[in-house]
């Protein structure tokens, strides 16, 4: 049994790194440039994914009943489009926002251009840019908990629920749901932080970096979500 609880802990886990989830928790935590700031949104989306895990694990538990395949294809179909916009507010923001360009010519004829970004004019003293500071968030990432929870609640549990299903002792349920809601929080915190860091790494003087990273996050959570959305769209069809 140890076992059996032990490798509800390891899915847990590989569960974070589920294609869907990294491209939505990519797009919240792509204009951070805290690592720490990073890593609690992934403890939050695990939070909110393990609640919700936990509450519907509660109704096959205590009810015998599950959800049936055409909630799974809607509930996913919520996540799709989650991901497009998701990945669409990324995409805009660095259009209206962050990203610019800067050509000049210096003294001895040699013209060249920078990429200039909110935060690096800000940096010149440039009084005009104080409105664009971006204030620090503390506490709890509240929108990763909800993205958590619907992520929760789509069929991409569902080994999750047959495994708790298949338990016979009510406690060794529980215990299965606790450890893998832990083993999702473990796996989205580590997930968060590794791309947090080259965020964070090309902030500090690689704008163009910075930028491209941003670019990628944000169009891969959007061709994921539509492939998501299309997907199970097609399968309810």
């Amino acid at each position: 049994m140890t076992g059996i609880l032990l490798l509800g802990f390891l899915i847990g886990m590989q569960h974070a790194f589920e294609a869907d989830h990294v491209a939505a928790m990519s797009s919240v935590i792509a204009s951070g440039k805290s690592v720490g700031g990073a890593m609690r949104h992934g403890l939050g989306w695990g939070l909110g994914h393990a609640l919700m895990l936990g509450a519907v694990a509660g109704v096959v538990i205590g009810f015998g009943v599950n959800l049936t395949d055409w909630w799974s294809h809607v509930f996913e179909i919520g996540v799709g489009v989650m991901l497009v916009v998701l990945g669409s507010r990324v995409l805009f923001r660095l259009v209206r926002e962050r990203a610019g360009w800067h050509l000049h010519r210096h003294s001895d004829g040699t013209v060249h251009f920078h990429i200039v970004t909110a935060e690096s004019e800000t940096a010149g003293n440039n009084p005009n840019n104080d409105k664009r500071e971006h204030a620090h968030r503390h506490g709890l990432p509240m929108r990763a908990v909800a993205i958590g929870m619907m992520h929760g609640l789509a069929g991409s549990g569902a080994v999750f629920m047959l495994a708790v299903a298949g338990l016979e002792r009510t406690w060794e349920a529980v215990s299965y749901v606790l450890l893998f809601g832990a083993g999702s929080m473990v796996g989205m915190g580590v997930l968060s932080t590794i791309v947090a860091l080259p965020l964070a790494w090309t902030t500090r003087g690689l704008a163009w970096g910075n930028i491209a990273i941003q670019g990628l996050i944000g169009a891969v959570s959007v061709l994921i979500g539509l492939a998501v959305a299309t997907e199970n769209a097609l399968a309810l069809m």
